[in-house]
Protein backbone atom coordinates (compact mmCIF):
# COMPACT_ATOMS: atom_id res chain seq x y z
CA UNK A 1 0.00 0.00 0.00
CA UNK A 2 1.47 3.44 -1.22
CA UNK A 3 2.00 6.53 1.49
CA UNK A 4 2.54 4.26 4.69
CA UNK A 5 6.07 2.62 5.00
CA UNK A 6 8.82 4.33 6.55
CA UNK A 7 9.61 6.65 3.45
CA UNK A 8 6.28 7.97 3.60
CA UNK A 9 6.47 8.99 7.17
CA UNK A 10 9.73 10.54 6.50
CA UNK A 11 8.07 12.66 4.13
CA UNK A 12 5.17 13.52 6.15
CA UNK A 13 7.57 14.25 8.93
CA UNK A 14 9.64 16.48 6.81
CA UNK A 15 7.03 18.22 4.83
CA UNK A 16 5.52 19.17 8.71
CA UNK A 17 9.17 20.42 9.72
CA UNK A 18 9.06 22.51 6.83
CA UNK A 19 5.69 24.50 7.17
CA UNK A 20 6.33 24.79 11.09
CA UNK A 21 8.98 27.58 9.73
CA UNK A 22 6.13 29.57 7.90
CA UNK A 23 3.86 29.95 10.56
CA UNK A 24 4.91 32.29 12.49
CA UNK A 25 5.60 34.89 9.03
CA UNK A 26 4.43 34.46 5.62
CA UNK A 27 3.32 30.88 4.07
CA UNK A 28 4.90 30.29 0.78
CA UNK A 29 3.06 27.29 -0.92
CA UNK A 30 5.49 25.87 -4.20
CA UNK A 31 6.41 22.88 -5.65
CA UNK A 32 4.52 20.43 -6.84
CA UNK A 33 1.68 19.83 -4.27
CA UNK A 34 -0.10 18.13 -6.67
CA UNK A 35 2.12 14.90 -6.97
CA UNK A 36 1.40 15.28 -3.24
CA UNK A 37 -0.63 12.06 -1.54
CA UNK A 38 -3.77 13.21 -0.18
CA UNK A 39 -2.56 12.55 3.39
CA UNK A 40 0.06 15.01 2.61
CA UNK A 41 -1.82 17.35 0.93
CA UNK A 42 -4.24 17.57 4.24
CA UNK A 43 -1.19 18.62 6.09
CA UNK A 44 -0.82 21.61 4.18
CA UNK A 45 -4.23 22.08 4.42
CA UNK A 46 -3.78 21.48 7.94
CA UNK A 47 -0.89 24.28 8.37
CA UNK A 48 -2.65 26.98 6.47
CA UNK A 49 -5.67 26.54 8.55
CA UNK A 50 -3.38 27.08 11.59
CA UNK A 51 -1.96 29.86 9.91
CA UNK A 52 -5.06 31.45 9.28
CA UNK A 53 -5.83 31.13 12.65
CA UNK A 54 -2.86 33.18 14.38
CA UNK A 55 -2.63 35.57 11.45
CA UNK A 56 -4.33 38.36 13.03
CA UNK A 57 -2.25 37.93 16.33
CA UNK A 58 0.98 38.16 13.90
CA UNK A 59 0.63 41.98 13.04
CA UNK A 60 1.08 42.85 16.95
CA UNK A 61 3.61 40.15 18.16
CA UNK A 62 7.01 41.02 19.45
CA UNK A 63 9.61 38.17 18.61
CA UNK A 64 11.60 36.62 21.66
CA UNK A 65 14.21 33.71 21.42
CA UNK A 66 13.88 31.62 24.74
CA UNK A 67 17.04 29.38 23.81
CA UNK A 68 19.01 32.26 23.05
CA UNK A 69 19.71 33.31 19.27
CA UNK A 70 20.63 30.14 17.65
CA UNK A 71 24.23 28.85 16.58
CA UNK A 72 24.35 27.09 13.03
CA UNK A 73 24.90 23.39 14.40
CA UNK A 74 21.94 24.17 17.31
CA UNK A 75 20.40 20.71 18.09
CA UNK A 76 17.19 22.78 19.54
CA UNK A 77 15.73 26.04 18.26
CA UNK A 78 12.68 27.94 19.56
CA UNK A 79 11.14 31.51 18.24
CA UNK A 80 8.65 32.93 20.14
CA UNK A 81 6.31 35.88 19.22
CA UNK A 82 4.52 37.32 22.03
CA UNK A 83 1.27 39.29 21.41
CA UNK A 84 -1.51 40.84 23.38
CA UNK A 85 -3.03 37.72 25.63
CA UNK A 86 -0.71 35.07 23.58
CA UNK A 87 2.12 33.73 22.92
CA UNK A 88 3.34 31.28 19.73
CA UNK A 89 6.33 29.44 19.94
CA UNK A 90 7.56 27.10 17.48
CA UNK A 91 9.91 24.80 18.54
CA UNK A 92 12.46 22.69 15.97
CA UNK A 93 14.15 19.21 17.49
CA UNK A 94 16.89 19.34 14.49
CA UNK A 95 19.25 16.55 15.47
CA UNK A 96 18.25 13.15 15.84
CA UNK A 97 21.22 12.78 18.49
CA UNK A 98 19.85 15.46 20.55
CA UNK A 99 17.60 14.35 23.63
CA UNK A 100 14.20 14.19 23.17
CA UNK A 101 12.53 16.19 25.61
CA UNK A 102 14.02 20.14 26.49
CA UNK A 103 12.82 23.17 28.50
CA UNK A 104 11.86 26.42 27.12
CA UNK A 105 11.95 29.62 29.72
CA UNK A 106 9.23 32.05 29.16
CA UNK A 107 9.77 34.49 31.84
CA UNK A 108 7.08 36.65 30.45
CA UNK A 109 4.56 34.10 31.85
CA UNK A 110 5.65 34.20 35.22
CA UNK A 111 3.50 33.15 37.80
CA UNK A 112 0.61 32.55 35.94
CA UNK A 113 -1.74 29.00 34.38
CA UNK A 114 -0.64 29.08 30.99
CA UNK A 115 -3.05 26.69 28.87
CA UNK A 116 -1.27 24.86 26.74
CA UNK A 117 -2.40 24.07 22.87
CA UNK A 118 -0.30 22.54 20.00
CA UNK A 119 -1.56 23.81 17.14
CA UNK A 120 0.83 22.28 14.35
CA UNK A 121 1.13 19.55 13.28
CA UNK A 122 -2.52 18.60 14.21
CA UNK A 123 -1.68 15.30 14.92
CA UNK A 124 2.09 15.66 17.00
CA UNK A 125 3.05 11.77 17.12
CA UNK A 126 4.03 12.01 20.48
CA UNK A 127 4.91 15.13 21.18
CA UNK A 128 3.89 17.12 24.03
CA UNK A 129 4.22 20.26 25.49
CA UNK A 130 3.46 20.62 29.28
CA UNK A 131 3.85 24.34 31.39
CA UNK A 132 5.62 24.52 34.83
CA UNK A 133 3.93 27.03 36.87
CA UNK A 134 6.80 27.29 39.51
CA UNK A 135 9.69 27.42 37.40
CA UNK A 136 7.79 29.69 33.98
CA UNK A 137 9.18 26.98 31.92
CA UNK A 138 7.50 24.96 28.87
CA UNK A 139 8.81 21.61 28.24
CA UNK A 140 8.35 20.39 25.20
CA UNK A 141 8.53 16.86 23.36
CA UNK A 142 9.97 15.57 20.08
CA UNK A 143 10.02 12.12 19.97
CA UNK A 144 11.93 11.99 16.25
CA UNK A 145 14.15 14.69 14.50
CA UNK A 146 14.19 16.56 12.58
CA UNK A 147 10.73 17.91 13.57
CA UNK A 148 8.74 20.58 15.02
CA UNK A 149 5.77 21.92 16.60
CA UNK A 150 3.97 25.52 17.12
CA UNK A 151 2.36 25.60 20.14
CA UNK A 152 0.30 28.53 21.57
CA UNK A 153 0.22 29.78 25.56
CA UNK A 154 -3.00 31.55 26.90
CA UNK A 155 -1.78 32.92 30.61
CA UNK A 156 -4.91 32.26 32.19
CA UNK A 157 -4.49 33.80 35.85
CA UNK A 158 -2.11 34.95 38.19
CA UNK A 159 -1.12 31.86 40.53
CA UNK A 160 -1.16 33.42 44.41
Amino acid sequence: MAGTGPRALRAAGLISFALAGALLGRIPLSGHLDRMTDAQRALVRGAVAVYKEVRPDLRHATAFWPLGLPGWTARWLALGLRAPGVTYLTVWRRDAGAADHHELPVTHLAGRDVRVDILHPHVPAGATATWDPSRSVLGVSLPRAPSAMLVRLRGTRRRP
